[in-house]
């Protein structure tokens, strides 16, 4: 085939000198119309991805709208196969894989964010910052989508099964301000009980016969003692994580943290005795299926209450009662006044060191944190936010009214 000649023509200009050249414009404008092709084609790419955001959604409403389906055929199901794959994943690693992938999320961002600023401001980018931040944007909602959908099949699911007040035939019901006053009662005299059993660190303060690391790992044996009258508790568990970084939790005032994603318990380490076997406990029955923090409460206090353990015991009830404490100042400030009265020295001591130890992390990183875990609770339909972490009373109200 013979080359246009007319065309070649006039691509091509004679300078004085008898030379020639290309003229370079209708070339450049074809690389800048294939660049733009290829940046449109990445981002409907990216854009995809933003479907999985409502596959989410609805597939969590779905099971809000049916709970009894939720609870046999994904918490008593597909759940179940999930959890075992995630807890035998993270039993080969001694760290918390969470932890290790939050990180490395958390400096990604902070490099690329910079990297974004760094070329935003450099010369000759006037034409192309839209884009790059158009790029930044899209790719971080579509991940975003990704991870929401990804927590809603792997676990989020859980938050609309059967309550465990129905599957564990406890029946909750509007309780007196007496009532409350009266599961106060037998709580602090069971703390304070437990309590002289337990030995001193040099300030006077609890102090646990072994190791963190040695509570973290007795934890999950806790739970051999409700397997058989709780069968909903009768499943694999992994041992809880270590968090590195929990001086930082503790900014955020977090105990522990349930991570969906890669099915890990991760218990802030600088969290006292007091404090520490009920957590780890707490984190597990997270593991277990059940999402509500009113119902992790409950079962972290009934795993320690049945526990041999003389630390668990103390640990799970000193939480408990200090969660009915707060519901009966709230009530009644005279009634909560005459309990608080019968605490024993010793769980004064534990309960003024725990206090001084959060007071020393007070701040608006604490703030923000309570502020966005009460966002992420309401999003995932508990109503009431951080304070269904109290909604705990009425459960263990129940119990120990039908079991005194």
């Amino acid at each position: 085939m013979k080359r246009d000649a007319n065309h070649s023509q006039s691509d091509r200009k004679s300078n004085s000198n008898g030379k020639s050249y290309s003229n370079g414009k209708s070339h450049s404008n074809g690389k800048s119309y294939a660049h733009s092709r290829v940046i449109l084609w990445f981002w409907f790419k990216k854009l995809k991805l933003l479907l999985f955001l409502p596959a989410g959604l609805i597939l969590f409403f779905l099971a809000s709208a049916f709970p009894n389906s939720t609870e046999s055929v994904y918490s008593g199901g597909i759940y179940t196969h999930i959890r075992t794959a995630q807890t035998f994943i993270a039993s080969w690693a001694p760290f918390s894989i969470a932890e290790s992938l939050v990180t490395g999320t958390v400096i990604y961002v902070v490099v690329r964010l910079v990297l974004v600023v760094f070329l935003c401001a450099k010369k000759g980018m006037k034409g192309k910052r839209v884009g790059l931040v158009t790029d930044v944007m899209i790719g971080f909602l579509s991940i975003t989508a990704v991870v929401y959908f990804l927590f809603v099949l792997l676990w989020g699911m859980n938050y609309n099964r059967r309550p465990f007040a129905d599957t564990a035939g406890i029946g909750v019901r509007e309780v007196t301000v007496g009532e409350l006053e009266e599961t106060c009662v037998i709580l602090i005299n069971r703390a304070n009980n437990f309590r002289e059993s337990m030995s001193e660190d040099n300030g006077g303060v609890v102090a646990l016969p072994e190791s963190k690391d040695a509570v973290l790992e007795k934890s999950k044996s806790m739970y051999d003692n409700v397997r058989e009258a709780f069968p909903t508790l009768d499943v694999e568990y992994s041992r809880p994580k270590p968090v590195v970084l929990s001086e930082a939790m503790s900014y955020a005032g977090i105990t522990g943290i349930y991570f969906p994603l890669t099915g890990e318990a991760n218990v802030n380490m600088k969290i006292g005795p007091a404090e520490l076997p009920f957590t780890a406990c707490h984190e597990l029955a997270h593991q277990a299926g059940f999402a509500r923090e009113d119902e992790a409460n409950f079962i972290a206090w009934l795993v320690c209450d049945q526990s041999s353990d003389a630390g668990f015991r103390y640990s799970g009830t000193v939480m408990a009662m200090t969660h009915v404490l707060n519901c009966l100042r709230e009530s009644d400030v005279n009634r909560w006044s005459r309990a608080r009265e019968l605490c024993s020295e010793g769980v004064n001591r534990d309960l003024n060191a725990q206090g001084q130890y959060w007071k020393r992390y007070e701040g608006p990183v604490m703030d923000i944190s309570t502020t966005v875990n009460d966002t992420y609770l309401k999003a995932n339909l508990q109503e009431e936010g951080v304070r269904s972490y109290g909604r705990m009373a009425d459960l263990l109200i129940a119990y120990l009214l039908a079991n005194k």
